[in-house]
């Protein structure tokens, strides 16, 4: 079912943000980073290796259960997203699209999101089938994601995530 509403009520606006969010939930539900590249090890790779500090935390991050990752720790290290790897980038994703829902205009992640969620020509996404590491209900979440942001809050079809949005209809 897709909803699209135009409505200015505050109500149905966060009743459909709280539905949206739920969605992303149950649909991410059971994502691990498995073997993926962590925040932390991510930082260090931008570092050249020469952060210690983000060295030992990665060695005690969080990699079974993202909703226990907190978004902040993604803000402040926004600018290293694009060194995740493809199971990094699933893990992560949930939380940036919850983030970016929740506080879309102090969130600094919706820029490093959509320069690092592009999909090759071919259907990959850093190397990996893009259909193959998000399954139909994470595929369908993300979809969802991109049309919440461009009906009910007013992004441009011409931007990174509109673009995004028109080559995922496509598939």
């Amino acid at each position: 079912m897709q909803v699209f509403l135009r409505s200015g009520d505050r109500r149905v606006r966060m009743m459909l943000q709280d539905w949206l969010e739920s969605y992303i939930t149950a649909a991410f539900a059971g994502v691990t980073l498995e073997d993926g590249v962590d925040i932390h090890t991510a930082k260090v790779m931008d570092s050249y290796g020469f952060d210690e500090g983000e060295r030992h935390r990665a060695v005690g991050c969080q990699r079974r259960n993202w909703q226990y990752v907190d978004p902040q720790l993604l803000r402040d290290r926004a600018w290293v997203l694009p060194f995740l790897d493809a199971k990094g980038f699933r893990f992560y994703l949930p939380v940036m699209m919850l983030d970016i829902i929740d506080n879309e205009h102090s969130s600094e992640l919706s820029e490093t999101l959509f320069y690092g969620l592009t999909i090759a020509p071919d259907g990959s996404f850093k190397g990996s089938p893009f259909d193959e590491l998000f399954n139909r209900s994470q595929r369908a979440a993300i979809i969802r994601f991109l049309k919440f942001l461009r009906y009910n809050r007013g992004w441009n079809a011409d931007d990174d995530a509109g673009k995004l949005l028109a080559r995922l209809m496509q598939k």
